[in-house]
């Protein structure tokens, strides 16, 4: 009896190993798209080593990347599953112990557009081991934050028709201010679709991308 129910449960495995075969399909997962219409909010679009910020006494710092990950080609086998792609990156400012984390996730399988998929932003204090984000999705030429059950905003958000950072003037500026300075460190930053991270405010101070 034991070698017949041994024989019965191997066949019962193969039988559903292939019901479940049959429902899924070879797929094509591609690389993230650095071109990707997405990427014109990413706080550091050319993705350079580092960058210089100066405040209004001339005071320069360094936000120089520590993290890069960006999903790379895949094949897989599935059943109604979608491909996920994303860009996570983190700079980090050493002189004000700061941290700036800047990403996009998309699904890879649609049509690119500056709707499909997320634009994540983040700022902790360097070294904490609390970090946490934000996630955006992109509408009629701004950013919208995303507002999920049980996790509060991170920023309060606001388009600028027009911002003087120290003695530059900068037209069609997103404001977003820091709803937890004390986990954050920083007040508010300035983001341009197509140019990024333009300038944090820290204590008071501005510092602006050179």
């Amino acid at each position: 009896m034991s070698k017949v129910n041994a024989v019965a449960r191997r066949w019962m495995a193969v039988i559903v190993a292939t019901g479940a075969l049959a429902g899924c399909q070879r797929i094509e997962c591609e690389e993230f798209q650095l071109d990707h219409p997405l990427m014109r909010w990413h706080w550091f679009a050319d993705l350079q080593p580092g960058y210089t910020f100066v405040n209004g006494r001339g005071v320069g710092v360094q936000l120089t990347q520590t993290q890069y990950d960006r999903s790379a080609y895949e094949k897989r086998w599935c059943h109604l599953c979608a491909c996920s792609t994303d860009l996570q990156t983190d700079y980090t400012c050493e002189a004000l112990g700061t941290l700036f984390q800047s990403g996009v996730g998309y699904e890879s399988l649609a049509k690119p557009s500056d709707t499909n998929g997320d634009v994540y932003y983040g700022i902790n204090r360097l070294y904490s081991t609390e970090r946490d984000y934000s996630s955006f999705r992109s509408r009629d030429s701004t950013l919208e934050e995303n507002v999920y059950q049980g996790l509060p905003p991170q920023f309060a958000v606001r388009r600028r028709t027009s911002v003087t950072l120290l003695t530059t003037t900068v037209a069609d500026v997103l404001e977003l201010t820091v709803l937890d300075t004390a986990r954050a460190g920083v007040e508010k930053v300035w983001v341009k679709s197509g140019s990024g991270l333009l300038a944090f405010q820290r204590r008071g101070v501005v510092w602006l991308k050179q």
